[in-house]
């Protein structure tokens, strides 16, 4: 009660296009790691495009999004592409959305509802240690993740309380890529991956 579960699957109603050709760069990102671009079609609908990564470092983000889909965990509908003859991934724009960091300050005098999100977080931690994201929030700036807030009646009818939606919008660093190397990895599964997701986020009750 309070929040809408992370388990609840919605159904992907996205047409997205197969190309930039048609799109116009509204701004770029400075994420530090490679480059993101937002960009708008005629009919204002929006994409992330993301560029400068190998074609299996894409190939992995998007069967990793594939699995949280699938355990109804949200996740923005995504495709491979190709911008000026080079690997991309076009993915769905989340409107509204808050980093977590952004939305632990704007409720930083209410932390029952932070909890609420992070509760949300915590209880996708298995699923993310499965392709080794140990980067799915954001260790540092906790911007892998995006929050949407709405507002819905109460049980009881007598008022209204927020709703929480959690997108884990970055799995660029899975299975066996890592988001900085292009060397493979070779990390034993489960018991240590649960141990670094303990280790990068703290503030979350993992048990």
């Amino acid at each position: 009660r309070g929040y809408i579960t992370t388990r609840k699957r919605e159904a992907a109603t996205t047409r997205l296009p197969d190309g930039i050709e048609d799109l116009a760069l509204v701004r770029n990102f400075d994420t530090g790691s490679h480059t993101v671009g937002l960009y708008e079609d005629t009919d204002g609908a929006r994409y992330i495009v993301k560029t400068g990564q190998s074609r299996e470092q894409f190939e992995n983000e998007i069967a990793a999004e594939n699995v949280y889909r699938v355990l109804g965990y949200p996740v923005a509908d995504s495709k491979l592409i190709q911008v000026e003859g080079q690997p991309a991934k076009l993915a769905e724009y989340i409107e509204d959305g808050m980093t977590l960091r952004e939305f632990r300050e704007a409720f930083r005098n209410e932390p029952e509802e932070i909890k609420k999100v992070h509760d949300q977080l915590a209880d996708g931690m298995l699923v993310d240690a499965f392709p080794f994201n140990y980067d799915s929030i954001g260790v540092n700036a906790q911007d892998n993740v995006l929050i949407r807030v709405a507002e819905v009646p109460t049980e009881d009818g007598e008022g209204s309380e927020n709703a929480y939606t959690v997108y884990r919008i970055d799995s660029g660093g899975t299975f066996d890529t890592k988001a900085f190397e292009e060397a493979p990895r070779n990390e034993p599964f489960y018991y240590d991956s649960m141990r670094v997701m303990r280790q990068n986020y703290p503030y979350l009750d993992i048990s």
